[in-house]
């Protein structure tokens, strides 16, 4: 993913945090991955000073976890706008299942309007009176 912050685009891939990381946040806020993953949506300030930390990792600047600064709210907007970019890749969008009308064609009758095409029912023949039918 790219995250544009303070003034550059940064390459993070969520995929590539490495055992020793996970154990260094493990060791400096409790968080299992799953839990740090859940903070982040919930804007916790720890889970945001961990994924700076992760993402200044990646970026080949090593540091204490706790020493990792930034704008708090920018970092949140940032990664917010980054996963949003991410989630909308490559995703076409929907084709309209109506056919096109040809430009002179009547207007289609609407649902249940018989049709020229529609097959018309035989009509129903009075039935001769029997023995049978009340009155005779």
């Amino acid at each position: 993913m790219k995250i544009t912050f303070e003034g550059r685009e940064w390459d993070f891939d969520l995929e590539a945090i490495t055992l020793k990381q996970g154990v260094a946040m493990h060791l400096a806020y409790g968080f299992t991955l799953d839990a740090w993953f859940r903070a982040l949506q919930e804007t916790d300030p720890r889970a945001l000073q961990c994924l700076w930390w992760l993402i200044l990792q990646q970026d080949g600047q090593v540091m204490p976890i706790k020493d990792a600064d930034c704008s708090l709210i920018d970092l949140s907007v940032a990664f917010g706008e980054a996963q949003d970019a991410e989630d909308g890749e490559g995703e076409e969008p929907e084709a309209d299942p109506t056919p096109p009308t040809p430009p002179d064609a009547p207007p289609s009758p609407g649902p249940g309007t018989p049709t020229a095409t529609t097959p018309r029912r035989p009509a129903r023949r009075a039935s001769a009176p029997t023995a049978s039918t009340p009155g005779i």
